[in-house]
């Protein structure tokens, strides 16, 4: 009998990284499954399935990133993620998170069954990168509950992959014994040439770039009062490469600076 691996992502990151994990597995000769939910939480549009082993699990479509509505998509994802593990009982699970939930119901399993291993990916942190939303004593309880999620659970794996050394520090702060593996591991300073340097004339104006979505998890009030107070010695020059339900909101702040 071949042994099995289901690989889990919720936000479907096959071509960022879980296309090398397939290929890996079945290098490997396992027989490899690759579960995501029907609904795309990028384009709010039906999942597009990149890979013939791809398993849709049928989640609530919701319209507003911070709703219980996409509470409830992810339990549900996570829920659905459960019910096919005991049907396929894999050898080894690969599972990127957060969402932090997926966490507890894959530890869940892997304690009914012993013999599974469980490889988990973090590229985020939930809820601490939400700057809007942590210090507030309305979501003080619930954020709490949230990070149990990743906390009362995440030791029980096998291994743990980081994205950075930053990451890896973070979870050992609570968990100093978790088996872990730095993806983007930090050059060597001494190893590193050193780069030509180049003069920049920065007597007129400042330009910044912006890469990646203005969601709610992005400070832009923190970044309009820094370009408000830069805008006052500096003309101050801005560019946008992404989008993101707070960019008009983002640009519309900075109008006024």
């Amino acid at each position: 009998m071949s042994k099995k691996c289901v690989c889990v992502s919720c936000f479907d990151y096959y071509a960022i990284r879980m296309k090398g994990i397939l290929i890996y597995f079945s290098s490997k000769n396992f027989d490899t499954s690759y579960l995501i939910p029907d609904y795309n939480h990028f384009s709010g549009k039906a999942s597009i399935i990149q890979d013939d082993r791809t398993i849709l699990i049928h989640v609530p479509a919701y319209k507003k990133n911070m709703s219980f509505t996409r509470l409830y998509s992810h339990y549900a994802f996570a829920k659905g993620v459960y019910k096919i593990l005991c049907e396929k009982m894999p050898d080894v699970i690969y599972c990127m998170f957060p969402p932090n939930i997926l966490i507890r119901e894959i530890i869940k399993f892997k304690r009914n069954f012993k013999n599974t291993r469980v490889i988990f990916d973090m590229y985020d942190s939930w809820p601490e990168s939400m700057p809007k939303l942590k210090n507030s004593k309305l979501f003080a309880l619930p954020f709490k509950l949230w990070k149990g999620l990743r906390e009362n659970y995440i030791a029980e794996a096998d291994l743990v992959v980081c994205v950075s050394k930053a990451c890896e520090d973070f979870l050992k702060t609570t968990h100093p014994n978790l088996n872990t593996k730095i993806l983007f591991p930090s050059p060597d300073a001494a190893k590193v040439e050193e780069l030509p340097k180049h003069e920049f004339d920065i007597a007129d104006k400042i330009t910044f770039c912006h890469l990646g979505n203005v969601n709610y998890i992005v400070d832009t009030d923190l970044a309009v009062k820094l370009l408000s107070k830069l805008a006052k010695h500096k003309k101050i020059y801005i560019h946008f490469i992404g989008a993101g339900n707070g960019l008009d909101d983002f640009i519309s702040a900075l109008a006024t600076v």
